[in-house]
Parts: C-alpha cells; sequence; structure tokens
C-alpha cells in the first residue's frame, strides 16, 4: 500500500532466490525512487553480482521497454476505480501477466508470445 523499503527489498530477495547461479552479471533496471538508491538495496546487488541501471531524471526512453508495458497493463486492465479491493487489482495484473507472457501476440515477436518466442530462440 506504500513505497516503503520492505516493498522493494522483499520482490528484490525473491529475485535473487530464483536466479540461477551463473558465471556472467546481471543487471536490474530502476527508476530513482530512494528505495533503489538505498543501501540495502544496493549491498544485495553488490553481493549477488548485479548491476543496476537506473532510469535519468525525466528521460523516459531510458526504460523504454518497461513504460511501454505499463502502458499496455494500465490501458488493458482498466481503470483502478473498477476494482473492489487491492486483492481484486493484483489478481488482474496477475492473470494479465500470465496473459501476456504465454497468450498475447507480439507482432515484433513474428506473431509469437514472448515465451513461445524464447522456447524457439531456445
Amino acid at each position: 500500500t506504500s513505497p516503503n523499503l520492505a516493498f522493494t527489498l522483499q520482490p528484490l530477495n525473491q529475485l535473487v532466490e530464483l536466479l540461477p547461479t551463473r558465471s556472467y552479471r546481471t543487471t536490474i533496471h530502476t527508476d530513482q525512487g530512494w528505495q533503489y538508491r538505498h543501501k540495502s538495496w544496493r549491498n544485495i546487488l553488490k553481493q549477488n553480482r548485479i548491476i543496476q541501471s537506473m532510469s535519468r531524471r525525466a528521460t523516459a526512453l531510458d526504460n523504454a521497454v518497461m513504460e511501454s508495458f505499463f502502458n499496455k497493463l494500465k490501458v488493458e486492465i482498466g481503470a483502478l476505480s473498477k476494482y473492489a479491493s487491492a486483492k481484486e487489482l493484483i489478481h488482474a495484473i496477475n492473470d494479465w501477466i500470465r496473459y501476456y507472457n504465454n497468450a498475447r501476440i507480439q507482432t515484433k515477436l513474428n506473431g509469437h508470445s514472448p515465451v513461445e518466442y524464447r522456447q524457439m530462440a531456445a
């Protein structure tokens, strides 16, 4: 319900647990929120060989891919006022993300969903 430090550390720690052991570094892109500049956040990144990429102020193109994704999400799930609770909204977002990754075809991926495209590339 609020963007506090725990709100950002919990998914970061979950991500670290899911990442496979790798010989290369991983990059994570964030905005300039204070949570992403906090020492705790940056220490977790450093300990796990994750490089932080941060958008420059007022430069949406630095994060154009995610800005586009969130725009599609907001347009396709509709107005927040149609959801009776945060739980209902979270459920709708999770459903939409599953749809986006597994079923929603993308012209730039030659008419495949992102999951299909990755499987073909592998």
